[in-house]
């Protein structure tokens, strides 16, 4: 593998396991990579974790969670992208300021009911948090913010409601570091646990609020008796540096039990995370399952569309074939009826042109007769005319030739050639 870097580049990692692994750190030598040091359980100082932090929130407070791992990495992307890169450059600059600390009293605050109180809480070394988050909670209300201040704003709407009006911070003196609560017109009800809180520097610290009660006698007694204690400025300098070793132990013993917690509390978090990476992975494989199964049911669905679409056609073609068959068995018998009538009436004109034959063949065979009778009639009365010609000539020639013709004529029989 071949790893090219600029001149002067220099990695940032926290001390998560995986980064401080032998083989990790092994690598990063062999390829002469210089590696940023870390300081102990300060995962905080990589400005990713709190990117992280703040997507984190915004998927959390959507309306509609998300349902699938589709719908989870397209909101991560978009809010993602919704960051402004003000943020960025801000948890960028701010690194310095996230290796302060912050302090808390080390003893409960005591204050009587309709005092103004101050909740004493500091970061060190000094450092400007004005253009940070800052919380002030008490985790036993719902809602928990007592305060909280964002882009130099206070939010009264997020408070709860019996703290509105009523709490403040020093505005001038944030950007050195004094994130301290005022409290004013002490309740009996405001007694309980207060957490300072600056989330994207990820520092904590709780500060006990306590309602004083009203002071009897023997408390009085014991008062003037500690400040006749107190004859001697020696004493009273030795009293207070005892009481100084004490305050500092106590903060000490406070932070290392702050710091075994919030070592537990990752801890826990991260087998909290490690479980729910499981339950993801579990997620992600049901959902694949189904993804793959619902491809299956579409595959199978767009199979029977298709079947079902060829059926339709071949059911369509088949009502075509019949509906034409049938009309074309309706038209052949059509057609078959009025061939039989065709050939019906043809065959009456057959037998009437036949009588008509027969009957005009006895008339030609009459008019034959009659024209035959007709002819020997006339022959006959030709030959009759013929005759009375020839007896009329005859006897024009008689009387032209006189008497002697005449008595030939009855004397001397016809001539052969008259007759």
């Amino acid at each position: 593998m071949l790893v090219r870097l600029a001149p002067g580049f220099l990695l940032m990692q926290d001390n998560a396991r995986p980064h401080v692994a032998g083989v990790c750190q092994q690598f990063l030598q062999d390829e002469g990579i210089d590696a940023m040091d870390w300081p102990a359980c300060s995962p905080d100082l990589n400005p990713i974790e709190h990117i992280w932090d703040i997507m984190s929130r915004s998927i959390h407070q959507r309306h509609v969670a998300p349902q699938t791992v589709q719908e989870l990495a397209d909101a991560l992307v978009q809010v993602w992208e919704e960051i402004p890169q003000e943020t960025i450059r801000h948890l960028i600059r701010s690194m310095p300021r996230r290796q302060s600390q912050m302090i808390g009293p080390p003893h409960p605050i005591v204050a009587r009911v309709g005092d103004d109180v101050i909740l004493p809480c500091h970061l060190e070394p000094a450092a400007d948090v004005s253009a940070e988050i800052l919380e002030w909670k008490r985790h036993d209300l719902k809602p928990e913010f007592v305060f909280v201040l964002r882009s130099g704003q206070d939010l009264q709407n997020v408070k709860n409601p019996s703290y509105r009006g009523r709490t403040s911070v020093f505005m001038d003196e944030l950007k050195h570091g004094n994130l301290s609560l005022k409290l004013s017109k002490v309740q009996l009800s405001d007694q309980g646990t207060y957490e300072c809180d600056l989330p994207l520097l990820r520092k904590r610290s709780s500060v006990k609020f306590m309602i004083e009660t009203k002071r009897s006698h023997m408390d009085e007694t014991d008062t003037g008796e500690k400040r006749k204690h107190y004859e001697t400025e020696d004493e009273r300098e030795r009293e207070q540096l005892t009481t100084d070793e004490t305050v500092q132990m106590k903060q000490l013993q406070e932070e290392q039990q702050r710091r075994e917690e919030a070592e537990k509390r990752a801890k826990n978090l991260k087998k909290e995370l490690e479980t729910k990476k499981k339950e993801v992975e579990l997620k992600r494989a049901e959902l694949q399952q189904l993804h793959e199964e619902k491809q299956k049911n579409e595959n199978d669905l767009q199979n029977l569309k298709e079947e079902l679409e060829n059926k339709n056609k071949e059911v369509h073609v088949f009502i075509f074939i019949t509906n034409r068959e049938t009309t074309q068995d309706t038209n052949m018998k059509d057609i078959r009826q009025m061939f039989d009538e065709e050939h019906q009436r043809r065959k009456e004109a057959e037998n009437k042109v036949q009588i008509l034959k027969e009957e005009l063949q006895l008339k030609i065979s009459e008019l034959k007769g009659n024209r035959d009778d007709t002819k020997m009639l006339l022959l006959q009365e030709t030959q009759k005319k013929q005759k009375a010609q020839r007896e009329v000539d005859y006897l024009k020639n008689l009387l032209e030739s006189g008497d002697n013709g005449i008595l030939s004529y009855y004397n001397v029989p016809p001539y052969p050639h008259i007759y």
